[in-house]
């Protein structure tokens, strides 16, 4: 992943903003190798379609990582 970069995201209840935030990375760095999605226990649980949609559309793999409890 040389000269590529990460972003995470911390999300919890607010799926309109995750999905306008992951859409916005496709403008902000064409250097992105990755995103983590860190879900704190939202309810419902991120929408595995809307990551795997997203990652499609920026080229890179989108992981999810899901708390089960409120943080």
């Amino acid at each position: 992943m040389a000269g590529q970069i990460a972003a995470s995201i911390t999300t919890r209840n607010r799926p309109h903003a995750l999905d306008r935030c992951l859409a916005s990375l496709r403008l902000a760095s064409p250097h992105l190798g990755e995103v983590i999605v860190v879900d704190d226990a939202s309810e419902p649980a991120v929408d595995e379609q809307t990551l795997a949609r997203h990652g499609e559309a920026l080229g890179v793999r989108v992981e999810q990582i899901r708390l089960d409890t409120h943080r």
